[in-house]
């Protein structure tokens, strides 16, 4: 079981462990006002010790069925890849256009009271543009040079520039997902939900915090696990297998 670090802000927390969202929320945790808040002083306020909190954030991340770090850091690329693709990029694909539709929904059903949907509705249209455009650049380019790299790691070998520059990528992509990702969330007041509403914005809430869960750790699979793992491979490459390549800085 992982230690939660008391003195970290909900803010951080919630930006490195997405699945702390619904276990706080059970709590009734207002997201809103309590984000620059230590964790500390929730559990202070709420009566509810680190160990046991701890426990409620480990069963939430079992809730999702997805496998655990320690795992997929004994992944190969290969392995890597396959899971990407069939557990996050075909969640994305389904998940998008279904999210998409309830917000349209919501929109028809509460746009009236609360015109702040319509701002999240260009909002999230261009999140998942940029989102599928960037699966379908992975698919395309990515993931079959990563896979080459595994297989036959002569042929794709890459120089000096070109590692610095596949870091480079990655470190941008990382970087403008997490800003899509926190504009989602601080429009939606951290997935608030207002007295009063229909159900498609219920809906809407539940999924889009699922979203950003997923998106998250689909976003630290590739760049914490997987493309390290590639990177190192062409240093290795690059320096002739020595044992002691070490990534470009």
């Amino acid at each position: 079981m992982s230690r939660l670090n008391l003195q970290q802000t909900i803010r951080a927390l919630a930006d490195e462990t997405p699945e702390i969202l619904p276990v706080l929320e059970k709590m009734g945790v207002d997201f809103e006002t309590v984000q620059d808040a230590t964790l500390g002083e929730i559990c202070e306020k709420r009566g509810l010790s680190s160990r046991t909190l701890s426990w409620l954030l480990e069963a939430a991340k079992r809730d999702t069925q997805l496998l655990d770090w320690k795992t997929l850091k004994n992944y190969e690329i290969p392995q890597l890849v396959g899971y990407i693709l069939f557990n996050h990029h075909d969640y994305a694909e389904r998940e998008l256009p279904r999210l998409e539709q309830i917000l349209e929904d919501a929109v028809r059903q509460d746009g009236a009271d609360h015109p702040e949907l319509l701002e999240l509705q260009a909002l999230f249209r261009d999140f998942k543009e940029f989102f599928l455009g960037h699966m379908r650049e992975e698919e395309r380019q990515l993931f079959p040079f990563c896979l080459m790299s595994a297989a036959y790691p002569e042929t794709s070998r890459l120089d000096e520039k070109s590692i610095e520059r596949l870091i480079h990528i990655v470190q941008n992509e990382d970087q403008e997902m997490t800003l899509d990702l926190e504009r989602l969330r601080q429009k939606t007041r951290w997935y608030h939900v207002p007295e009063n509403v229909g159900e498609y914005y219920r809906k809407l809430m539940q999924g889009l915090r699922t979203l950003e869960i997923d998106l998250r750790r689909h976003i630290r699979v590739e760049n914490q696990i997987l493309f390290p793992k590639v990177v190192a491979a062409q240093v290795k490459l690059l320096k002739g297998g020595g044992a002691n390549a070490s990534l470009p800085s």
